[in-house]
């Protein structure tokens, strides 16, 4: 009969190396884990921006770019809720837009031969009923800023009503050409020169808009009543980006928050 052999123990480096492989096996798995996914919302804002965000704010837009525009404009609106004015509250810089009154102005600075450059095309929400159309224009005499006032009321879970109350133009700041014409610098200035370039500086000029008195903001069902009153849905509004559409009118509108 023969006699039974055990098998050798293992010697200390063959130890050694079964401790490593071990290890190696137990660590593959979380080694080979994948990158987790962006949520679906986010991968929906960074496609929207994406497609917008090479159009000149929709002036340069080709059909096929508005249709892919509007898909993924209607995607990020399926993540849409209601409207959270604490969150609407700030400046936001318009990145795209169909609405023909502000694709008039980017055009009319396209054919102005460089005579005529619009900055930063803002809207500017407080989280009490107040909103400020702001567009940022320079020429060759200077710079302003062009405002619309407005105020707003919540008319459903994602729709406001407006009733824009004036209009007007500050941050007025003269070009060096107009200065030189207004007080050329190789002839003595005097007071009154220097108190009109003071006075264009300090330029702050605000109109009424017809239909809108401080009387119909007052009436008991608020900017409903005023004769320019408009809607407009805010479709998607989060930290960083605002969608809406223009119900009286027509239009979307593309904002990113500004810093």
């Amino acid at each position: 009969m023969r006699a039974l052999r055990l098998p050798a123990a293992p010697s200390a480096a063959q130890r050694r190396t079964r401790r490593r492989s071990s290890s190696l096996d137990e660590a593959a798995p979380l080694a080979a884990e994948p990158a987790a996914a962006p949520p679906p919302v986010e991968e929906a804002k960074t496609a929207l921006l994406r497609l917008a965000l090479g159009t000149s704010r929709g002036m340069n837009a080709s059909q096929p770019q508005r249709v892919q525009v509007q898909e993924a404009a209607l995607a990020l609106e399926a993540f849409g809720g209601p409207l959270d004015t604490e969150v609407l509250a700030g400046s936001w810089r318009l990145v795209y837009t169909t609405a023909s009154d502000v694709l008039v102005l980017l055009e009319a600075e396209r054919r102005s031969f460089g005579l005529l450059t619009v900055g930063d095309i803002l809207q500017v929400f407080d989280a009490y009923g107040s909103v400020e159309n702001v567009i940022n224009v320079s020429g060759p005499l200077g710079a302003a800023a062009l405002r619309v006032r407005a105020r707003y009321e919540r008319a459903g879970a994602r729709t406001i009503r407006l009733a824009f109350t004036e209009a007007g133009a500050d941050s007025v700041q003269p070009s060096a050409a107009l200065e030189t014409l207004l007080a050329p610098a190789l002839l003595p200035r005097s007071a009154p020169q220097f108190a009109l370039l003071a006075a264009l500086r300090e330029l702050n000029i605000f109109l009424p808009l017809p239909g809108v008195g401080r009387d119909a903001l007052a009436e008991a069902d608020g900017v409903l009543g005023a004769a320019n009153a408009g809607a407009y849905l805010l479709s998607f509004c989060d930290a960083a980006v605002l969608v809406g559409r223009a119900l009286t009118g027509g239009g979307l509108f593309i904002f990113q928050r500004a810093l």
